[in-house]
């Protein structure tokens, strides 16, 4: 294979490429196995026509471009290892000569990851990693468990913060129902925050059958705006109280939240032995960011373009989760980003996974429900960012480590052209 290389800019440059007879007479059987199958010529049935007659009829040349198609991705692949170029992004090709008998010239241009030139690296002072695991760790993993596996029980008496009551409610403002105000058989959480302030702390105090007035103002930058700052009153029936009952912490239960264990204390070794584990690995990430960071501080890195910071996100958004430590009826929300949506400095992150949206506005993270927020139009310093439906969200951004970044806007290319950068100096310390 013929290849050439030229840069034309710090990180363009044309690559001039050739692609041979023998792939090219692979590309046109292949293109013409596809089209003969709707193929009609006088004298033959559809899709029987050999490919003498097709040649007769309209020449070799009409295969030419989906024989092209067809090669044209493993050639330049095959071209750039040759040239020994790292390209980046989509390249722009164009056919130089394509004559009948001869090989093809192609023509692309490339762009090319930014040469990184490090500085004094070695050396570089880390601080030390705390690596020790205190009875409190392990003490705070079993109440977690203990936790995870509590059962609700019916309970007789006055409910409490924790408890958990299942509830019929009916939303009224000015003595109409709203949309979205009611429900039957709703079990809640009390405390949780599931709810919108006040309506979960009027129910704390009450028994099973009681029917309860909750009076609640709606808050001023509430995302449905005809429910805004209004009062209503929820006419609520509570059919029961539940508390939640912890598994006592003996052998027993060792062995139900773990098969591979037999007794409590082997229990506690264990968690001790796995959070050692994690926070060695951690420290190790940390030790090694911090390097990575001190070496990012001393080298030179030519400007990156925009088609690798492009690559960086599409590489990265489907691998990426982002946690939120909120919750919704006691559950923490862990969202696998499957659409994101750009508005200027506004995300709109879906997770099909758990039926939850985030709205990433520069000061504040809004959770919602699917549910919640499929009528919903929602607003921030006057700005209406978000109108009615999620149907028409696009892939469009990132999160980065529980901060929104969209890419699009300022702030978001900004902190990509720093992971990219980072990024590139690793491979290169690597290598």
């Amino acid at each position: 294979m013929s290849v050439k290389w030229e840069k034309t800019g710090k990180t363009t440059g044309e690559l001039t490429f050739d692609i041979s007879q023998d792939e090219i007479k692979l590309g046109l059987d292949q293109a013409f196995r596809r089209v003969k199958k709707n193929l009609r010529v006088p004298g033959f049935r559809k899709g029987h026509v050999s490919r003498v007659i097709f040649d007769q009829y309209y020449g070799e040349e009409a295969l030419y471009e989906d024989a092209l198609n067809i090669v044209l991705p493993n050639a330049y692949s095959a071209a750039v290892k040759e040239a020994g170029i790292a390209a980046v992004g989509q390249p722009q090709i164009t056919p130089v000569s394509m004559d009948k008998g001869k090989d093809w010239t192609m023509k692309a241009t490339v762009t090319v990851e930014p040469e990184v030139k490090l500085g004094d690296y070695k050396g570089i002072e880390v601080p030390k990693q705390n690596t020790r695991i205190y009875q409190k760790d392990v003490d705070a993993e079993l109440d977690k468990r203990r936790e995870q596996n509590a059962e609700l029980v019916l309970k007789k008496g006055k409910s409490e913060k924790g408890d958990t009551v299942t509830i019929d409610y009916k939303g009224t403002i000015d003595g109409k129902e709203f949309e979205g105000g009611s429900a039957e058989n709703y079990s809640l959480e009390l405390g949780s925050g599931a709810f919108i302030p006040g309506f979960e702390d009027q129910l704390i105090g009450h028994e099973a059958g009681d029917d309860v007035d909750v009076v609640v103002t709606f808050p001023k930058d509430y995302g449905a705006k005809d429910l805004a700052g209004k009062e209503a009153h929820f006419a609520t029936k509570i059919h029961e109280v539940k508390s939640k009952q912890l598994p006592k912490l003996d052998d027993e239960f060792a062995k139900d939240v773990d098969d591979s264990v037999d007794t409590l204390d082997e229990l506690k070794d264990k968690i001790k032995k796995d959070l050692k584990a994690q926070k060695e690995e951690a420290a190790k990430d940390a030790i090694q960011e911090a390097a990575i960071e001190g070496a990012v501080k001393n080298a030179t890195v030519d400007e990156i373009p925009d088609a690798m910071i492009q690559e960086d996100v599409e590489s990265t958004k489907n691998s990426v989760y982002f946690k939120h430590d909120s919750s919704i009826n006691g559950f923490e929300i862990v969202f696998h980003p499957h659409t994101i949506k750009a508005y200027n400095d506004y995300a709109f992150v879906t997770d099909d996974v758990n039926e939850f949206v985030a709205i990433v506005t520069p000061t504040k993270i809004h959770v919602h429900r699917y549910e919640d927020i499929v009528s919903m139009s929602y607003e921030e310093n006057g700005t209406d960012i978000y109108n009615k439906s999620l149907g028409g969200a696009v892939v469009g951004g990132l999160l980065f480590g529980g901060v929104g970044a969209i890419v699009g806007s300022n702030t978001a290319k900004t902190q990509q052209k720093k992971e990219v950068r980072k990024m590139s100096i690793k491979i290169l310390l690597k290598s």
